[in-house]
Formats: C-alpha cells, sequence, structure tokens
C-alpha cells in the first residue's frame, strides 16, 4: 500500500471516528418511543425531525444539520429497509425536487409508487438512500453551514469532471470521489 493511500484510509477512519463520537450522542434519542413526528422550528430554514420508535428511520435534522446514529444502528435499519417518507425528507433538506434524490436511489415509475403506497424500501434502495445521507452529514460538517453544503452537492464540479457531487452518489465510485473530495476541502487542498 502506498503511502498516499495509506493517509488517504488514515483520513477516513478519522472521519468516521468523528461521524461514530456523533451518532453515539444520538443514542439516547435512538431509544425514544415516541411516534414520528414532524415539527417544523418557527424559522423555516430549520427543521426538527423527531426520531420514530420504527427500525426504519434512523436520520434527525437538528438546527437543520443532518444527524446519523451508530454505524451498527444503521447498518441494521438498512437490512430491513428504511420508510418511504425519509426520501421525501431528504429532498426537503435539499432544497431539490423528489426526483431527483428518487433518481440517485435507483427508484423510478412504478417502482415510486408501490414503495410509496407500502412505506418501505428494500435494502438495496435503503443501502443507496443512506450514502447519500453520509456524503450529505459529512459535506455539512465539512462546509460547516448546511447551505453551503446543500448547495455544493447540487451544484456541477470541475473538479468532479463537471459533474454535481449529488449526481455521483448513485454508485460507490461515485461516492468515494465526492468523499475523497470533501476530504481535499477539510485539509485546505482545493481541487
Amino acid at each position: 500500500m502506498t503511502a498516499r493511500r495509506m493517509a488517504h484510509q488514515f483520513v477516513i477512519n478519522t472521519i468516521w471516528l468523528y461521524i461514530y463520537n456523533q451518532m453515539v450522542l444520538m443514542e439516547d434519542a435512538m431509544t425514544s418511543t415516541t411516534l414520528f413526528s414532524s415539527t417544523p422550528d418557527s424559522d423555516a430554514k430549520r427543521r426538527h425531525f423527531a426520531f420514530k420508535a420504527s427500525p426504519r428511520t434512523f436520520f434527525d435534522f437538528k438546527e437543520g444539520v443532518l444527524q446519523l446514529p451508530k454505524a451498527l444502528v444503521a447498518w441494521k435499519m438498512i437490512r430491513e429497509g428504511l420508510e418511504f417518507h425519509v426520501v421525501e425528507a431528504v429532498a426537503e433538506h435539499l432544497d431539490t425536487d423528489l426526483e431527483v434524490v428518487l433518481q440517485v436511489i435507483g427508484l423510478t415509475g412504478g417502482t415510486v409508487a408501490r414503495r410509496k403506497k407500502a412505506n418501505l424500501l428494500n435494502p438495496q434502495e435503503s443501502d443507496r438512500l443512506y450514502r447519500v445521507l453520509k456524503v450529505t452529514a459529512l459535506a455539512e460538517r465539512v462546509l460547516e453551514d448546511p447551505q453551503k453544503a446543500k448547495a455544493w452537492l447540487l451544484r456541477n464540479n470541475r473538479a468532479l469532471d463537471g459533474q454535481s457531487p449529488f449526481s455521483l452518489l448513485d454508485n460507490e465510485a461515485g461516492t468515494e470521489a465526492v468523499e475523497d473530495l470533501l476530504i481535499q476541502i477539510d485539509h485546505g487542498v482545493y481541487s
């Protein structure tokens, strides 16, 4: 393994440790038995989605910033499938059309209607949605402003061959390219 690759892996591990520590703080909220409720703050920019007792909803927006649970908790929820309304909440959080998010997670046509009716994504779709959530959380942390992060994710980027970071999240290689760019930005190396 090259020194550059080792350094890259160290940075990724450091970021995951940070995210893991943030998710540990959320564990108390995960044990809540309250039902999912959407309670917008008086400020339209800030949204708060309370945790749901359901095993298929696992994220929270506080002060407009995405929060994720522990990786093992997310793993279990992804395996069981996330609820469809999570897709709608992500689109709302990113201030983008639902169709944009659906395209990234690979849902089209009649499948959308079936998933919405059942209010359940399959594990593969849930995994793709988690990838979107994970990169969004990383962008919000690195750019230190949820609004800047949202704009950055949806804007075409020269360093990504003119593609928007969000459009690359439809597969693992694209996601890795976006994460690499965010790591470079975090370390002051702008591409």
